[in-house]
């Protein structure tokens, strides 16, 4: 069979320009095009900009940083011919018709309807045989802000109560609305001072799932990487009980809340001994 694109009707929305098997985002359309790259075939075809490697990156991913004028700073992810074990593993888990490009972009639209704060998607699109991916891109433009992995590190004292409070908000309401990231490490939350509106926002939304149970699991494996990359140096055991009433709402940790604190303590000392193992190990990190 064939490689088509395979942009489907139920796609296309207000907003949103079809060209050539790419979805454009309003706004993004002009400096695409005036780049030559409006179509799929000429995303796949560029090979400007500083491609972002790292050892734990296969060779049939890749990630690409771009400058458009009229755009700013683009982040593209590209799939091509991804192994077989990827694809099996996809359509096991239930997924057969969405290719890795279109899972993170169906995510972020889901995040955006929802209201909470997150990457921005510019242009998707894909090409199946069936079930079958052959390649699917993603763009998404740079987030305003710094990720709070470097925000923290420039910082020689404790961070603030409204800090911790209003990460606390924002992480609940994430989990209200019934996703959970998998990833949620500081690396992976921007954050905007200069935007007192949605101050944080998600990146890296592959891993990013609506479970349908188990989702206490999810969401103490979320919070623990989040206590897990936060440094000792900027928020004390004190600070962290704090993010937690924040979190769940409370002045005073209740009985469940109380356990809640205990699961997170125990999840991030695991992901301690598992970050240990691995660097005895030489492997990357995040």
């Amino acid at each position: 069979m064939n490689a088509v694109a395979s942009i489907e009707r139920s796609d296309e929305r207000p907003g949103v320009a079809v060209r050539g098997g790419l979805l454009v985002r309003e706004g993004y359309r002009d400096a695409l095009e005036a780049r030559g790259l409006g179509t799929l075939d000429d995303l796949f075809a560029f090979a400007g900009g500083e491609h972002l490697t790292k050892a734990s990156l296969p060779p049939w991913r890749q990630r690409i940083r771009f400058v458009l004028p009229e755009a700013g700073t683009l982040y593209m992810k590209r799939y091509v011919s991804p192994p077989v074990g990827e694809q099996l593993g996809r359509m096991r888990a239930g997924v057969l018709t969405g290719s890795h490009a279109r899972l993170e972009w169906q995510r972020i639209r889901g995040l955006e309807a929802a209201g909470i704060g997150c990457v921005r998607w510019a242009a998707f699109g894909e090409e199946r045989s069936g079930c079958w991916e052959r390649r699917s891109v993603l763009v998404t433009a740079a987030v305003p802000g710094e990720s709070l992995e470097a925000y923290v590190a420039r910082r020689p004292e404790r961070v603030s109560r409204w800090w911790l409070q209003e990460l606390a908000r924002f992480a609940a309401r994430f989990h209200a609305a019934g996703w959970v990231h998998r990833d949620l490490y500081l690396c992976h939350v921007f954050f905007d001072p200069e935007d007192p509106g949605e101050p944080f926002r998600l990146i890296d939304l592959a891993r990013v799932i609506r479970p349908r149970w188990r989702r206490r699991r999810w969401r103490v494996k979320d919070l623990a990487a989040l206590d897990y990359s936060t440094p000792a140096a900027v928020a004390t055991r004190a600070d962290r009980l704090r993010f937690l009433r924040a979190y769940l709402g409370e002045r005073r940790l209740s009985r469940q809340g109380r356990r809640l604190a205990r699961l997170v303590a125990r999840k991030t000392r695991r992901i301690a001994r598992h970050d240990a193992r691995r660097l005895r190990r030489g492997e990357a990190g995040r």
